[in-house]
């Protein structure tokens, strides 16, 4: 039996148009109620989601994740570091990890407090901070790829061998892999940023970063901090960016490098802000020459790096500050050659010729100003170009000078300059060395060469040579060239008494060992100059000759010159002085001495007025004037005296020869007039000679005229000599005999004494040899005997004593003169002629040439016949 349907309550549906549009609504509406609830829902829970999201976004802060989620994550990494290459029992932990979403709802893993530790506890890093950037499209796959890595505090050591091979360490941990070289290192990185996970990787910071180079080529190791690192992954190249200080320097440097992923070359920037110029020149092997240098660096390079890593084509501008040439970095600062203010250069490099152009360089301080241009060869031991990235053992350097300046403090007297020359040296590194080729630098027509060498002695100190040479220079500029401490006093000297003139074919030498006193050479040729040879006298005019210090004696000789004398007289005041020389036997002694030797050619008055000035005076201490003659004198004169300020007459040793032609004086004896062809003159402190043939008053005489000096000796002279006598010559001396008494002629020793205000004194001594005498009177003749008499000259001359005796005759007495000339009376004390005669007599004088017997009281007996 079938089961009965139930009845329908609902009208049987019908074609759609049978049904109404209100039935048709409500139906839809029941069918819709329960799946409307579920998308609600659903909807409600994304919109919450989508808020939160945005919330996070919006407000840039961060999610943390639960306790679990963090040590899950510490277990894999763990896991990961036990399949390194890190030590055994390694450990990682981290403080806290957290979600951060991007704008674009990139999402960003924050690794708070992370730290590595050794199986004892010790940290080996520690990062406060870690950013991982992801890519928020990959995720949807379930890929992970990072976008970006930011690191707050790490810390990397960079270590470089000798043979420039690099080593990366960091935060400490032991057995990292060796990085090889620079070329290696830049195709590592072009690797590991092109495939695998880092691929995505656009970027990498590092803040606060802490460096730690260590470098056993330069024996370095430097500490770097405050630290910023940024490296870009390009899609065809990988840029970095780093920027450090130097801690306790205040340093810094930064380097940007831009490498092409298809090669190993690579485009480099680098600042520097004060850094050490021995610090740049050991990481910079082109710029190695900068190592001498002790001076902060600021500037900028830009080149690149060739495929193989090395130092490619590079310009930059670099500014030097305060600094000097230090080969050791302890050389002491007295003996820092080369001191300045601040120096620039504007320089290339080119890695083919292995040479660094030195566009622009200039010097500027107190004591050095310079502006040159040229270049900087990089090479070996043996002189020729080193291989690319190689250390250069030495610089072989060339410079164009435009303009330089020297004026140390307390070198020279005024600063030097010089409009512009040319320079080129060689300088070895290690140890320090310098071989100076040429300098050549000019002003005007003056030019003046230097080469030499210089090295840092094992003990410190400076052992060289230096040797310079100029074609000309005016006197008054060669001391301002010459060092104030090098030999002071014959600089001194020379600035003192060495006027206007021009200096020609100028050699210096200067040698210098550490630990002895340099030794100084200099020689030169002068011309139309003013040399005061000594400081009293007046200066050599139109001087020319040769100036030399060899070892510690200083010479000049005067080739040619005059001095003009304070008198002249007939002969003129112009005094030739050719061949004269001066000379300082040892220019370290304290005071020197100084040793002149005067060759004079002039007049006599002239030359006696020379030796009458300060400090000599010898002419007046000897009561004599300076115009005692005529004549034409030829004198060498030998002085000895200390450089001093005032000269004592004491402290002058001297000794004066030579010859006086064309003699001729009426003041030697007053009255009287000498003359000579020819004088032999001695000149020392005791006094001065003349000696030599000549005529008194015409009477031919061979004589020695001495003048003592000294103010004790009253002006005292002696003239001493053989004389030709006749009767003539005789009464030409103001010895008037009675007339007939002497005929011919004979010799005798003359005498002639001379003081100051008195008259002359004579004193003749003859054996009348060759002479007649005959006194008329008395009816006696003769030959020879002896005449001796003591006669006082003036303008009535007397002969207090006449003493003639002869064969058969003997007369004792005086004679006197009358004022116009010729015999007064000769007063007898005793006449003894022959056996008959012995008696007193007086003769009278009738006049010039003439004489007479006064009739005495007894006559007197008649002579015999013949001679007596």
């Amino acid at each position: 039996m079938s089961e009965a349907r139930p009845e329908q309550t609902e009208p049987r549906r019908g074609p759609r148009f049978l049904v109404s549009r209100e039935e048709r609504r409500l139906a839809r509406a029941a069918r819709l109620r329960p799946r409307l609830g579920l998308r609600l829902v659903l909807f409600l829970v994304v919109l919450a989601l989508g808020v939160g999201l945005a919330g996070l976004v919006l407000s840039g802060r961060s999610l943390p994740l639960p306790v679990w989620a963090v040590a899950m994550i510490e277990d894999r990494l763990n896991r990961a570091i036990g399949a390194s290459h890190l030590p055994a029992g390694t450990a990682l932990s981290l403080g806290a990890v957290e979600v951060q979403f991007e704008r674009d709802l990139a999402p960003r893993i924050l690794l708070r407090d992370l730290r590595l530790t050794e199986s004892g506890g010790q940290s080996l890093l520690a990062l406060p901070e870690i950013r991982l950037g992801l890519e928020p499209a990959p995720l949807l796959t379930g890929t992970v790829r990072p976008r970006d890595l930011r690191l707050t505090g790490a810390r990397i050591a960079v270590a470089r061998d000798e043979s420039g091979r690099l080593a990366l360490n960091i935060g400490g941990i032991s057995g990292a892999p060796q990085m090889g070289t620079p070329a290696e290192v830049l195709d590592a990185l072009d690797r590991m940023f092109s495939t695998g996970a880092l691929q995505s990787l656009g970027l990498i910071e590092v803040q606060g970063l802490a460096l730690s180079v260590s470098d056993a080529r330069a024996g370095r190791v430097w500490e770097l901090g405050d630290g910023r690192l940024v490296i870009e992954n390009r899609e065809d190249a990988l840029a970095g960016e780093l920027s450090v200080s130097q801690l306790g320097a205040g340093a810094q440097a930064g380097m940007r490098i831009e490498t092409s992923k298809a090669d190993s070359s690579a485009k480099v920037s680098v600042t520097v802000d004060r850094v050490a110029a021995g610090d740049l020149a050991a990481q910079a092997v082109p710029l190695a020459f900068l190592s001498v240098i002790d001076a902060p660096i600021s500037g900028s390079l830009h080149g690149e790096l060739d495929a193989d890593g090395r130092p490619g084509s590079f310009s930059g501008a670099l500014t030097l500050e305060g600094g000097a040439l230090d080969v050791s970095g302890t050389t002491p600062a007295l003996t820092r050659p080369l001191q300045f203010d601040k120096a620039a250069l504007a320089l290339r490099y080119d890695p083919g010729r292995q040479r660094v152009f030195l566009d622009e360089v200039t010097v500027e301080s107190p004591s050095l100003r310079l502006k040159a241009s040229g270049s900087a060869d990089l090479m070996t031991e043996t002189g020729v170009p080193v291989a690319q990235g190689e250390l250069p053992q030495a610089v072989v350097t060339q410079l164009a000078i435009g303009e330089v300046m020297v004026d140390p403090e307390g070198l020279f007297e005024a600063p030097v300059r010089f409009s512009g020359g040319a320079a080129s040296w060689r300088l070895w590194l290690d140890p320090f060395r310098v071989e100076i080729g040429e300098v050549v630098l000019t002003e005007g027509d003056e030019q003046l060469r230097l080469s030499g060498h210089a090295a840092v002695a094992p003990g410190g100190g400076w052992s060289g040579a230096v040797d310079v040479a100029l074609n000309r220079i005016g006197t008054e500029r060669l001391i301002r060239l010459w060092p104030l401490a090098a030999v002071p006093r014959t600089r001194t000297w020379l600035a003192e008494n060495v006027g206007q003139g021009e200096l020609t074919d100028v050699a210096a030498a200067l040698r210098f060992t550490a630990g002895e006193e340099p030794r100084f050479a200099l020689d030169y040729e002068f011309s139309g100059a003013e040399v005061r040879v000594i400081r009293s006298l007046p200066p050599v005019a139109n001087g020319h000759g040769r100036a030399a210090i060899q070892g510690n004696t200083y010479t000049v000789v005067i080739e040619g010159g005059e001095i003009t004398a304070p008198e002249g007289g007939p002969d003129g005041a112009r005094v030739r002085v050719d061949g004269s020389l001066f000379r300082v036997p040892d220019i370290t002694k304290k005071p020197a001495d100084a040793e002149v030797r005067l060759i004079v050619d002039g007049g006599l008055t002239a030359m006696l007025s020379l030796l009458d000035q300060e400090p000599f005076h010898f002419i007046s201490k000897a009561g004599r004037e300076v115009d005692l003659g005529e004549g034409r004198a030829l004198l060498l004169a030998d002085l000895r005296f200390p450089l001093v300020p005032k000269v004592q007459t004491d402290q002058v040793a001297y000794d004066v020869t030579g010859r006086i032609l064309g003699f001729r004086s009426d003041r030697l004896v007053a009255g009287k007039t000498i003359e000579s062809p020819d004088l032999a003159v001695k000149v020392t402190r005791a006094g001065m000679t003349l000696s030599g043939a000549g005529s008194i008053e015409g009477v031919p005489v061979v004589a020695r005229y001495e003048q003592s000096f000294g103010r004790d000796t009253g002006g005292a002279a002696r003239l001493r000599g053989t004389v030709r006598l006749s009767d003539a010559g005789l009464r030409r001396l103001g010895v008037q005999l009675p007339a007939g008494w002497l005929s011919g002629e004979t010799s005798g020793d003359v005498e002639l004494r001379l003081a100051k205000g008195k008259p002359a004194e004579l004193s003749l001594v003859s054996d009348l040899k060759g002479a007649s005498l005959s006194v008329e009177p008395l009816g006696w003749k003769g030959t020879g005997g002896k005449l001796a008499l003591d006669a006082v000259l003036g303008p009535q001359p007397d002969v207090t004593r006449l003493d003639l005796t002869a064969s058969g005759l003997e007369a004792r007495g005086s004679l006197t003169t009358r004022p116009g000339g010729g015999l007064d009376k000769a007063n007898f004390s005793r006449l003894k002629v022959g056996g008959w005669l012995d008696a007193t007599a007086e003769i009278t004088g009738r006049g010039p040439g003439a004489a007479g017997a006064t009739p005495a009281p007894p006559p007197l007996p008649r002579a015999p016949r013949g001679r007596g």
